[in-house]
C-alpha cells in the first residue's frame, strides 16, 4: 500500500512574523553582550607603562594614548600625589590606577563615554552621640519636707522636669559640665553643677522677702504668702522717683495688666486713661474704682489730684475675689491708695526738684 506524504505549506504572513521576531531577539542579545564587554573592558583593559619619578599628569597622558580614555582628576588629588615610579606590563587599567593613587583615599569612576573620574572620597562624618548622664535626686525645704512641683531645668536649655509627689526627680544631662536650675514659688532659685555626680539632693531656702510682704486688700492687710487673689503692689518710692505730675502717669509700666494711656488730643497735663485688664463695657464707664485710705472716690478725676509724693503704696485688685467687697462698682478693678503717715523717730526732710529747658 502506498503512502503519499504531502508537505504542508505555512502561511506566508505567519512565517514572516516568526522570522522577524527571531531576528529582533538575536539583535537585542548581541547588543547586550557587546555593551557588557565594552563596559567590562574599561576595567580590565590591559596597558603597558614604565615610568620613574614622573608627575601623575604624565602617567595619565600615557594611559590616555593607550586606552583612549579621558581622565578627569581633582586638582587637590594631583597636588597631593607624589612622584610616581611604576613598571607594569599587560596589567589591567584599574590596577594601574590603584597603584598610582595608593597613598590617597580616592574614588575611581568609569562611565560608558570613555571617561574616568578620579576624586577624593567623600568623608562621611558621623557625630558620636555623647553618652547622656542620668541624674536623680530629691528636693526638700529647710524642715526636710519634700517639695512636689519644683522645676528642674538644664541651664541654657528648655529641657527639664518637675519633682513628683515625693520631691524626687530624674533628668538626663548631656555632659558633666551641665548645670541644673531648681526653682519654686516662694523659694530662692538654686543652680548646682553636675560635675561627676549622679545623685543631686537639694534643699531650697524660703524667700522671706516675697513671703513676708504685706499687701492691702479690700478688708484689711494680709501677708503675700496667704493671698491667692490677683493683686499687684507698687511701692511709693517707685512712684515718687518718676518726673510726673499725676499718680496715674507714674503707674504706667509698673503694674502688669494695667494699661495707662494718654488721651489723644487732650490738653497738656490732662489725666491719663487707666484700664485694668482691658475694656469690659461698650456703653458704661470702664474706669476702675479708686479707694484712698479706705474711702472710695466719687470720680476717677479725683485720683489724679493726689500728690505722687504722698503715696505710700498702690495696690491694684484685678480679679472678682479681691474686689468682691466693693460690689458692682469694682467691676473694672480697684485701685487702693495708701498715703504716707507719720512714723516714730527722728524728723526727716526730703527735697526733690526737676529742671528743664
Amino acid at each position: 500500500m502506498k503512502q503519499i506524504f504531502t508537505a504542508l505549506k505555512c502561511r506566508a504572513e505567519a512565517c514572516v512574523n516568526t522570522n522577524f521576531k527571531r531576528t529582533v531577539h538575536l539583535i537585542f542579545i548581541s547588543l547586550l553582550l557587546m555593551l557588557t564587554e565594552v563596559y567590562a573592558a574599561g576595567f580590565n583593559q590591559n596597558v603597558n607603562i614604565d615610568v620613574k619619578n614622573v608627575p601623575v599628569k604624565d602617567v595619565l597622558n600615557q594611559l590616555t594614548k593607550q586606552t583612549g580614555y579621558n581622565f578627569i582628576c581633582d586638582a587637590e588629588v594631583i597636588k597631593s600625589t607624589k612622584m610616581i615610579t611604576l613598571h607594569a606590563s599587560n596589567t589591567a587599567l584599574i590596577k594601574v590606577l590603584n597603584q598610582c593613587f595608593a597613598s590617597l583615599p580616592v574614588d575611581i569612576l568609569f562611565d560608558n563615554e570613555h571617561t574616568v573620574v578620579i576624586r577624593h572620597k567623600e568623608k562621611t562624618t558621623v557625630k558620636e552621640a555623647s553618652a547622656a548622664i542620668g541624674i536623680t535626686g530629691k528636693v526638700k525645704d529647710a524642715q526636710g519636707i519634700s517639695l512636689p512641683g519644683v522645676s528642674v531645668l538644664i541651664k541654657g536649655t528648655t529641657t527639664g522636669t518637675v519633682t513628683d509627689a515625693n520631691g524626687g526627680f530624674s533628668v538626663r544631662v548631656p555632659d558633666t559640665k551641665s548645670v541644673l536650675v531648681f526653682s519654686f514659688i516662694g523659694f530662692i532659685t538654686q543652680e548646682i553643677a553636675v560635675n561627676n555626680q549622679t545623685t543631686v539632693n537639694v534643699t531650697l531656702v524660703e524667700s522671706a522677702k516675697s513671703l513676708n510682704e504685706v499687701v492691702v486688700v479690700g478688708y484689711g492687710q494680709q501677708s503675700r504668702a496667704t493671698v491667692t487673689s490677683a493683686i499687684t503692689k507698687v511701692e511709693g518710692k517707685n512712684i515718687a522717683n518718676q518726673p510726673v505730675s499725676t499718680p496715674g502717669e507714674a503707674l504706667a509700666g509698673l503694674a502688669p495688666g494695667v494699661q495707662v494711656q494718654s488721651d489723644q488730643g487732650a490738653k497738656p497735663g490732662a489725666a491719663p486713661t487707666i484700664r485694668v485688664r482691658g475694656v469690659s463695657s461698650l456703653s458704661s464707664s470702664n474706669d476702675p474704682l479708686y479707694v484712698v485710705d479706705g474711702y472710695p472716690l466719687e470720680t476717677a478725676a479725683n485720683f489724679n489730684l493726689i500728690n505722687p509724693n504722698d503715696i505710700e503704696s498702690l495696690e491694684v485688685l484685678k480679679d472678682a475675689a479681691s474686689a468682691a467687697i466693693y460690689g458692682s462698682r469694682a467691676a473694672n478693678g480697684v485701685v487702693l491708695v495708701t498715703t504716707k503717715r507719720g512714723k516714730a523717730g527722728k524728723t526727716v526732710f526730703s527735697v526733690s526738684a526737676y529742671t528743664g529747658l
